[in-house]
């Protein structure tokens, strides 16, 4: 009887979680073991043929196969009668979340072709291989291309869940929004603190608002400004400022362009 293994990851990169390699399928030895992670695995032959045993279900992939590991699936490769050789992607769940896509990956360990995602890891290869300027960005791109098809063309997904993810992920950045009105931050910190990839983050915001994060925070920040004018607690600059304007001129005119008259009209009144 084999053993079960969990196998733990460690990324010396944070920013970084991939674990890339090409790998030669092994012959069946007593001391081999089943082991599972909580990633995502995705295994593509690249020579001959191998056998991926999932869960005591034994799939053949022959060369141009690529076939999904689930997380938590307990699985080995071995080699069949020939010599099979294999690219082995680790893709680390908190990238996966990063795409607005469902950790646990839900494909079923299904098998399929798929020339571009060869093509793609053939040169994802090489980016690990020469590790030349930008490689990580490169490779991480490469990454994202990848399941990105995969989940495309051979998983699919229920488009009112991602409508679901999409709503709460409005939600998310409005309360990031609201939180943090009197500071300057960057898009790339409101990202990397909620835990999203920015262009997919931006992406999702726009299409199911009809606004960019940008400009939402402009109207966000003039309507608090407003409030405080309206109040007669405040002067013009001092609104500004508790809204988050670090240019005053850049506030009255953006604060005309939202409410179409000067800020100082709002404190008169």
């Amino acid at each position: 009887m084999k053993d079960f293994r969990y196998e733990e990851h460690f990324y010396e990169d944070a920013d970084f979680p991939f674990f890339f390699h090409l790998d030669t399928a092994p012959p069946i030895r007593k001391e081999d073991y089943y082991h599972w992670q909580e990633n995502v695995e995705i295994l593509t032959c690249i020579e001959n043929d191998c056998n991926v045993i999932i869960n005591g279900t034994t799939h053949n992939i022959k060369k141009g196969d690529t076939i999904i590991i689930d997380p938590f699936c307990l699985h080995m490769v071995s080699r069949t009668q020939t010599v099979g050789r294999y690219y082995c992607l680790i893709v680390g769940k908190q990238h996966i979340r990063s795409m607005g896509l469902p950790a646990d990956f839900r494909s079923g360990c299904i098998t399929f072709r798929d020339e571009d995602i060869c093509n793609l890891l053939d040169s994802l290869y090489n980016e690990f291989k020469e590790r030349e300027i930008c490689w990580k960005s490169v490779a991480k791109a490469h990454i994202t291309d990848i399941v990105a098809k995969i989940f495309r063309r051979h998983i699919g997904i229920d488009k009112k869940e991602l409508s679901a993810g999409n709503n709460q992920i409005v939600t998310m950045v409005i309360n990031y929004l609201n939180k943090n009105l009197d500071r300057n931050f960057s898009i790339d910190e409101l990202a990397k603190s909620l835990g999203f990839n920015k262009y997919y983050l931006c992406h999702c915001f726009s299409a199911s608002t009809g606004e960019s994060i940008v400009g939402y925070l402009k109207i966000l920040r003039c309507n608090h400004a407003k409030k405080l004018l309206i109040s007669g607690k405040y002067t013009v600059s001092e609104a500004a400022e508790l809204s988050g304007f670090s240019s005053f001129s850049y506030f009255s005119k953006t604060y005309k362009s939202i409410f179409g008259h000067i800020p100082s009209t709002d404190r008169s009144h």
